[in-house]
Order: C-alpha cells, then structure tokens, then sequence
C-alpha cells in the first residue's frame, strides 16, 4: 500500500467513525465487542442463566452517569468507547464496520478472541427472535449488533450455531438506524415482547413482525427487512448504504422457547458489489465511441 492510499485509508476511518482510530488498519473490515459478560473460555455464558446480555451501560441500569453500573465498554474501538457514537439504552453485543468493497468478517467468541484476547457474550435463545409456542419472540437474548459500510454494497448475514443445543434456523431483523436514547425509561425493555403476527389488542406497545422500534426502542424508523428462516446456507441479504448505520436484531427462530435454550454462534458477514445498470453500460460506450470520433475527426482537420 502506497503512502497516498494508506493516508487516504486513515482519514476514511476518522471522518466516517471508524472503530478503531489509535491505528491504520489494512483489514477490510472488523468487528468491536462489548465486553459486558466477557469470560475466560469459549462456551456460550449468558452469565449462567436467562437474563439479557450485551449492556452498554451497565446491567438493568440505563444511564451512562452512573460509574457503579458502567459497563466495561468495548474491545476494538478507541479507549473502549462504544462504536459509532452509539448512546442508546437497548443492549448491543457489537458492531462490524465494513472498509471496503468485498469486505468479508466473522462475528463471533473466536473472532474476538483472535483479535482482542476476550471472550464475549456471543450466543442467543432459541425462542428469542420467534417462539415457537407462543405467537412473538422475546427481547430477553435477542442480540443487537450495528452494521456501517464506507462504500454502498449489498451485505450478507449468514449465522450458524456452534456450541450447544442445535436449533433450526435463526431469525434476523434489519433497521435503518441506531437506538438514541441513553436513558432506559426513553425507549428499552429488555422484558418486551415482539414479533407478533398480529397487534396485540391488550399491550399497543408490542411490535409485530417488521415494525419499526421494537422493545420501545426510539431511532428505528425505516424497516429494511426481516427473515425467520436465515442460517449459514441461507443468508439474509440487504443494501446498506454508505456511511449509514444499521441495527440488527439477531434470535433463535422457531426453537423449543426463549429460554429452553442458549447456543453461541457465528455470523459471517460477506458482501457484494450491487450491479451497474445495463443502460449505464451502453450510455459509457456510446460516450467512448463518441470520444474516439471526435478524436479522429480532429486529427483529420
């Protein structure tokens, strides 16, 4: 890499919230963990129990204020700071940024492990995005991670499970958008229901299937897809736009319940180039071939 692309590389990072500013990274993307729950051994933990993992800024606690619930922060961003300016209440496990076009990354215990020495609380329910007794899922272990790509490409989620109990298949829910509110009484419940195939007549306040701002969470307004049935053959696909962030909401679908139970797993995160319209093609050789005539006209004056 040449001086003037390695600089160039360095400012992109900077100007478009790059998650590691103390250093030039040559890798085409990356991913920071939240170190909330982080542990020793590669197994999936959820603390040893069923409860919420991921916090930001402190278990069950929603403001940033207090030191005594702070959370430890991130590996992989700037003095541990949380990625992407990112102040929201809802839990957020972590955050890929995506440098370049073909950018290719693993989200996942030994991804973490390989880059930072840790291991974080990797893994969801097998009920949490749909259980399959009930007509929702539940916010209790349905991971959240934010997504941004310098460039606009299509992007592909393909998660598998690796430890544990085998579920079918996973369900991913992508928002155009990040949770805005630091203070939890302004938009989170990690006790919320969602998912619902239809409203629920007694709580407004359950999102159903594809709706916006789940779990109370304010900052989600555009929907940009949803799938139940993703795994590591059948990935979720979407366009994420330049410099736009992006929230996914990953659970178990369809498993045995919410708490019945807890796999890690590993997301690979591919991407491809979106294509160039056919008219774009014949629109640059009609241009060249119209250059080339006024070329040879020229010279022949």
């Amino acid at each position: 890499m040449n001086k003037h692309n390695k600089l160039t590389q360095t400012i992109n990072l900077i100007v478009s919230g790059g998650l590691m500013l103390g250093a030039v990274t040559t890798a085409s993307a990356h991913v920071a963990y939240n170190k909330y729950n982080a542990h020793n051994s590669f197994t999936a933990t959820d603390a040893g129990g069923n409860g919420p993992d991921g916090w930001v800024w402190g278990r069950n606690i929603g403001s940033s204020d207090d030191p005594a619930a702070a959370s430890p922060g991130f590996a992989g961003t700037a003095n541990d700071e949380a990625p992407f300016g990112y102040i929201g209440a809802a839990a957020l496990n972590w955050a890929a940024h995506l440098h370049s076009s073909g950018s290719e990354v693993t989200v996942s215990q030994q991804d973490a492990y390989d880059r930072y020495g840790i291991y974080p609380d990797i893994d969801t329910a097998a009920g949490a995005w749909q259980d399959s007794g009930l007509p929702q899922g539940w916010s209790h272990n349905t991971d959240i991670g934010l997504l941004k790509s310098n460039v606009t490409q299509y992007v592909h989620l393909a998660p598998s499970v690796i430890i544990g109990n085998q579920f079918a298949n996973f369900g991913i829910t992508v928002f155009k958008g990040q949770s805005l509110s630091n203070e939890q009484g302004g938009g989170y419940s990690h006790h919320a229901s969602w998912n619902r195939t239809q409203p629920d007549p007694f709580d407004p306040l359950v999102t159903v299937v594809g709706e916006a701002n789940p779990f109370g969470i304010k900052g989600l307004e555009t929907v940009t897809g949803w799938d139940d049935t993703v795994d590591e053959v059948h990935p979720f696909t979407f366009l994420a736009e330049a410099g736009e962030v992006y929230s996914i909401f990953l659970g178990g679908s369809g498993g045995i319940n919410w708490n019945g139970q807890h796999d890690g797993y590993a997301l690979d995160i591919t991407t491809s180039a979106v294509p160039v319209p056919g008219a774009v093609w014949l629109f640059g050789s009609a241009a060249a071939g119209l250059l080339g005539y006024q070329r040879k006209r020229k010279s022949a004056q």
